[in-house]
């Protein structure tokens, strides 16, 4: 716990760690069709990333994309 790696910048990062493991929401689920939001991420988001083109519309693309597909998978989608 008390090593400072340099490659942390010095930090006690595994003290860092271990405090803020109370923090992690232990309810959190990956969704049943993660392969499905990494493929649409990839030709969306990452095709602007990697395009140096407005991320701000891409993302407005994935969330379309993602709320489509699972609305067509019977899913109830509400915005937060």
């Amino acid at each position: 716990m008390g090593d400072a790696p340099a490659f942390y910048g010095g930090q006690k990062v595994n003290q860092v760690f271990a405090d803020i493991n109370s923090t992690i929401n232990l309810s959190f689920q990956w969704p049943p069709f993660l392969d499905r939001a990494v493929t649409d991420w990839t030709e969306t988001v990452g095709k602007s990333l990697a395009d140096k083109s407005d991320t701000v519309v891409a993302l407005d693309q994935w969330q379309t994309r993602l709320t489509t597909f699972a609305k067509s998978q019977g899913f109830t989608v509400q915005a937060s």
